[in-house]
């Protein structure tokens, strides 16, 4: 898969993208600053055939959310935050259009990458 990855804290950038890599994934990162032009632009041109989403950052994950939806209705998306119980920032994904069994909380990157690649495939409809 080429995964489109927003999310603003290095460590975890890292973290995510070398398990990504290290599965064949191809990945582009966006750090939460770039706005919806930005964000159109690396679609054209990296052609994403997922997405993980960070929710709070300079912009926030929902505005990426509604971006590449309006882009890509089809596009898989999942959310991957540490905000994924409290309530405001659920309300907020889940307003966005995410699905409650997309929205996933960050542990250990190489256990949720796994998680997160499946619910990304499913949404494709490729086997897991």
């Amino acid at each position: 898969m080429r995964i489109l990855f927003a999310e603003d804290n290095p460590d975890t950038v890292d973290d995510v993208v070398r398990e990504l890599t290290s599965l064949d994934h191809e990945v582009r990162v966006l750090y939460g600053t770039e706005g919806e032009e930005v964000v159109r632009r690396v679609v054209s041109e990296f052609r994403p055939t997922g997405a993980i989403l960070d929710f709070q950052m300079h912009i926030n994950g929902d505005h990426y959310y509604r971006w590449l939806k309006a882009i890509n209705p089809a596009m898989p998306i999942v959310f991957y935050s540490h905000y994924d119980k409290e309530s405001e920032p659920r309300a907020s994904m889940l307003k966005s259009g995410a699905i409650a069994k997309h929205i996933f909380k960050k542990t250990v990157a190489g256990l949720d990458v796994a998680r997160m690649l499946e619910a990304l495939q499913r949404q494709l409809g490729e086997p897991t």
